[in-house]
C-alpha cells in the first residue's frame, strides 16, 4: 500500500486551533491551503450557512505550470489561485450568506485527505469619528487614544476588530447588559487595546503599539448589522524650534527652524513658510 506523507492544513492559524475563523463581512479576507503534492487536484466547497451547498472551485497543476482555478460559482465572489504546493481563496464580495457555513478544502486524488472549517461572519458597526472612511489617531503618550461606538441597546452584544488587507483579528467582545447601570466586563483579546461598555456605548482604548496600527481598518460589529469599518491613520504632532532669523547688509533677510518628529501613515510631511508683504501674508511652496 502507498502512504502519502503530506497532510492538508488551514491557515489562517484560528482554523486548525478553533476549528473557526471569524471574518468581517465586506472586508477583504482569505484563507490557504497547504500541504498538497503538486499532482493533486484540489476541491474547494461550501456547505451550511444560508447559501446551502455549493462547489467553489477545481485547482490542479501540471508538470511546469499551475493554470487558473476553474471556478464552479459566480467569479465575482471569488478568487482562487493554485501553487504547486498550496492554493489559496479570497472572499470578494458580500459574505454574509456564508455565516454558519464549512469552507473545505480537498484532494479530489485522495477523497480522504481534506480539511475544514467552520466560518463565523460579523458585521460592522460604524463610529462616530470616522470621517469621509479614516480615522485619525494623534500619537501622544499623555493622552488615551479612544475609538467610541454609540447607539447601541442592552440587550446587543458587540465586537471589536481590526483588520489588514487580507484578514480580520477579534480584539474584543463585549456580552449585552443585563443590568441598569451596565457593569458588564468585555473579553479583550490583545494587551495593545483596553474595552469598556455601557448600556448604550462601547470604547476601544489604544495603550501602545499605536503606529502597527497604521493603514489597517477598525470596527465595531454586531451580529445583524452591516455598515462601513473605518480606516486608520497615525499622527504625530511635530516639534519646533525657536526661529532664527539674520538681517544681512544688503537687506535680504535669512531663516530657519528645526522640524523634528512629525509623522504621518497617509503620506509626506511637508513644510509651509509665509512671509509678511504689503499685501498681507504670502506662502512658499510646500518643502
Amino acid at each position: 500500500m502507498r502512504h502519502w506523507a503530506s497532510s492538508l492544513t488551514l491557515s489562517p492559524s484560528e482554523c486548525p486551533r478553533k476549528g473557526e475563523l471569524t471574518l468581517v463581512d465586506r472586508t477583504p479576507a482569505h484563507l490557504t491551503c497547504s500541504g498538497m503534492k503538486r499532482e493533486w487536484n484540489i476541491n474547494w466547497s461550501l456547505a451550511g450557512g444560508r447559501g446551502g451547498q455549493e462547489g467553489i472551485a477545481d485547482c490542479g497543476c501540471y508538470d511546469y505550470s499551475c493554470p487558473p482555478c476553474h471556478l464552479d460559482t459566480d467569479p465575482s465572489l471569488y478568487t482562487l489561485t493554485r501553487h504547486y504546493f498550496s492554493s489559496t481563496i479570497q472572499f470578494r464580495a458580500d459574505i454574509q450568506t456564508h455565516d454558519g457555513a464549512t469552507l473545505t478544502c480537498s484532494s479530489s486524488n485522495h477523497v480522504s485527505n481534506r480539511v475544514s472549517c467552520r466560518l463565523r461572519v460579523v458585521q460592522q458597526y460604524k463610529m462616530p469619528q470616522c470621517r469621509e472612511g479614516w480615522l485619525d489617531l494623534v500619537e501622544d503618550e499623555k493622552v488615551p487614544l479612544t475609538v467610541t461606538c454609540t447607539q447601541l441597546t442592552s440587550d446587543q452584544s458587540v465586537t471589536w476588530g481590526i483588520a489588514n488587507s487580507t484578514t480580520g483579528h477579534i480584539v474584543a467582545t463585549c456580552p449585552p447588559c443585563t443590568k441598569d447601570p451596565c457593569f458588564q466586563q468585555c473579553d479583550v483579546h490583545r494587551d495593545d487595546f483596553r474595552v469598556s461598555r455601557t448600556a448604550t456605548n462601547t470604547s476601544l482604548t489604544v495603550v501602545r503599539n499605536v503606529r502597527a496600527l497604521a493603514g489597517q481598518n477598525v470596527a465595531c460589529f454586531l451580529q445583524k448589522e452591516t455598515l462601513e469599518s473605518c480606516r486608520i491613520s497615525v499622527l504625530h504632532n511635530a516639534q519646533l524650534s525657536e526661529p532664527r532669523v539674520t538681517m544681512h547688509s544688503n537687506w535680504t533677510v535669512t531663516g530657519s527652524v528645526t522640524f523634528s518628529e512629525g509623522f504621518t501613515s497617509r503620506g509626506q510631511i511637508g513644510c509651509l513658510w509665509t512671509r509678511k508683504s504689503a499685501s498681507g501674508l504670502v506662502s512658499s511652496p510646500h518643502l
